[in-house]
């Protein structure tokens, strides 16, 4: 990496000395490349150690809010086609929606075994598990949600409601560090 950043701040400061608009335009396009960059690589690091432990960021949330932001943004734009997709693949399917708005099946294990269900279910899990991964209050949110069911779909409520009684639990010790 050291390879790396050294001819590329040197080709940044090297742009500053002849303070012109193209030169300026070039040094903040070229910081903003290296900040995403950093950011994703960062975001890849964090992802490895939620992997071992959901609440590791816990702690790097607290000290760093934009880190939380980031997250919290990245996990809005990982549910929008686990909620957008199953209602338009009942439109298409040409089902008949009923008086409370929902797409009506002709029982319930063709609904079990439909895509839209399917989704729905995968959506739910990624939202319970972002929910940990963002820290106490993202699941208290969780849990206050899992109790309005006319919010959600019923795969995501069954999904938030682990956030009832089935979060990891951290001592003392480990919350203030």
């Amino acid at each position: 990496i050291l390879n790396f950043i050294q001819p590329f701040f040197r080709s940044c400061f090297s742009c500053l000395r002849k303070l012109n608009k193209k030169n300026v335009k070039a040094a903040v396009y070229s910081a903003l490349a290296f900040m995403t960059v950093l950011n994703l690589i960062e975001g890849y690091r964090a992802r490895q150690r939620q992997k071992v432990d959901a609440t590791s960021e816990w702690g790097r949330y607290s000290d760093k809010p934009a880190a939380r932001g980031m997250a919290l943004s990245l996990l809005m734009m990982k549910l929008v086609p686990y909620t957008v997709l199953p209602s338009v693949l009942e439109f298409f399917s040409g089902k008949v929606k009923g008086e409370d708005g929902k797409y009506i099946y002709d029982s319930s294990d063709e609904y079990k075994a439909s895509r839209p269900h399917h989704l729905r279910e995968r959506g739910g899990e990624l939202f319970a598990d972002g929910l940990l991964r963002l820290g106490p209050l993202y699941i208290k949110i969780g849990q206050i949600l899992s109790c309005r069911e006319n919010l959600f779909p019923d795969e995501w409520i069954k999904a938030m409601e682990r956030l009832q009684d089935r979060v990891p639990a951290k001592n003392g010790k480990e919350a203030w560090e």
